[in-house]
């Protein structure tokens, strides 16, 4: 459904559309900063030389620029739509680790007809990608304290330290 009804914006005066014009510029300049100062969008912050750089931490607008490279102003949709569709399976296998394959059938319905799942993922937003990371460290953890694999507690540390390039919460 998110990828049925997603939102395309390029407002320049809220977040999600300061990660697509971020996005758009990375892969059309392949730089992190602008000269143009006539640009006075959402995410974007002067330098101390006067350039515009984005103002938001540079992951989700990386991760979004490999999907938009290819696809265009779809690749926004299609690169969301990955993301929620690795994030239920994730959370599907966390589920499965705790309790049953029940359990995990339900929690992945509930989540997903969430209204907040519904809309973080029609939009462009970080929440996406920490999200799915979130949800594929904390599947790593379990399954390394379950089968007692040191190997699952270091992948454990992929993740998780990509939040931190994520979200400004990723710090804290």
């Amino acid at each position: 459904l998110s990828f049925i009804f997603f939102h395309y914006t390029f407002r320049a005066d809220r977040d999600f559309g300061g990660y697509t014009n971020n996005t758009i510029f990375l892969s059309t300049t392949n730089s992190l900063t602008l000269e143009n100062e006539e640009f006075n969008l959402a995410g974007l912050a002067k330098t101390i030389n006067n350039q515009l750089t984005n103002s938001f931490l540079l992951g989700y607008s990386a991760y979004l620029e490999l999907f938009y490279f290819n696809f265009n102003e779809n690749g926004f949709a299609i690169a969301n739509a990955v993301l929620l569709f690795l994030s239920l399976g994730y959370l599907f296998l966390v589920a499965k680790l705790v309790k049953n394959e029940n359990v995990a059938f339900i929690s992945v319905l509930f989540f997903a007809t969430h209204f907040t799942t519904l809309w973080f993922s029609r939009r462009t937003l970080s929440e996406n990608l920490l999200l799915f990371l979130t949800w594929m460290g904390i599947y790593l953890i379990l399954k390394s304290l379950k089968s007692k694999n040191f190997t699952y507690s270091m992948l454990s540390l992929f993740p998780i330290s990509l939040i931190l390039i994520t979200r400004i919460e990723g710090f804290g």
